[in-house]
């Protein structure tokens, strides 16, 4: 098997794998991802085939975090479990293709949704790295990194 074709099949995988998760979860079934910050952070930062992710992901956690607290709820429900799932799937023991897997293939998967998961929430979460940004000025760098000027 030639890694286009697993790429292709690892990409339909992802893909029917979140549909199902977005069809069948509640954000709910994902807010305690929030208590697995640490091990989300670290493996992200500690893998470079995450480099680009890096971000996305610290993004994607403080927006868990805030609408945990409830502290920024307006967000759709399928935008909190596209964002949970991602970054359970991080963590998750059972993957499409096993993080241990030789030649950093084993990230693929990880990647993969990632991507999805960006490109299906990041019109919704633009509002939110605004309003995170009020607060806190940081949050200004991640608005041009992730949506330019």
């Amino acid at each position: 098997m030639t890694e286009s074709t697993t790429t292709n099949y690892t990409d339909e995988q992802i893909k029917a794998l979140l549909a199902q998760k977005l069809r069948d979860s509640s954000p709910e079934d994902f807010l305690q991802v929030v208590e697995q910050e640490k091990e989300i952070v670290k493996k992200v930062k500690e893998t470079s085939a995450f480099s680009k992710e890096v971000t996305k992901v610290l993004l994607f956690m403080s927006l868990m975090k805030d609408y945990a607290k409830r502290d920024y709820t307006d967000v759709s429900a399928t935008t909190v479990v596209a964002v949970g799932f991602g970054l359970a799937y991080l963590i998750s023991p059972i993957d499409l293709i096993p993080d241990f897997a030789p030649g950093g293939i084993g990230f693929v998967d990880d990647i993969i949704l990632l991507g999805l998961v960006w490109l299906l929430v990041r019109d919704e979460i633009k509002p939110y790295v605004a309003w995170k940004a009020k607060q806190d000025p940081r949050y200004n760098d991640v608005r041009i990194e992730l949506y330019g000027a």
